[in-house]
């Protein structure tokens, strides 16, 4: 039983179990009017475009209004290297 449940904790924290490849990143942001309650879609497609990401959700950490910044953590799915997409330097 010990065993299974190494196994378990292991194949989970490798990235095989339910976050299928999702990363997640601590950012510190700038757009203030973005983080309030119904522009969530606003602030991830505007989080895509600053990070190159392909952010998938984001939670808003804490806000400072004295320097008009919140703190982000943004949770992203990392993409996979295609095939074709690799280029060997073979000359």
């Amino acid at each position: 039983i010990d065993v299974m449940v190494v196994a378990v904790v292991w194949v989970l924290e490798n990235g095989w179990g339910f976050a299928g490849g999702m990363m997640q990143k601590e950012v510190i942001y700038e757009k203030i009017e973005f983080v309030e309650a119904g522009r969530k879609a606003e602030l991830i497609d505007d989080l895509r475009i600053r990070t190159g990401l392909n952010v998938r959700d984001v939670d808003i950490r804490k806000i400072d209004f004295l320097r008009d910044t919140a703190e982000l953590r943004v949770y992203y799915k990392v993409e996979k290297a295609k095939d074709e997409d690799i280029v060997s330097n073979n000359v």
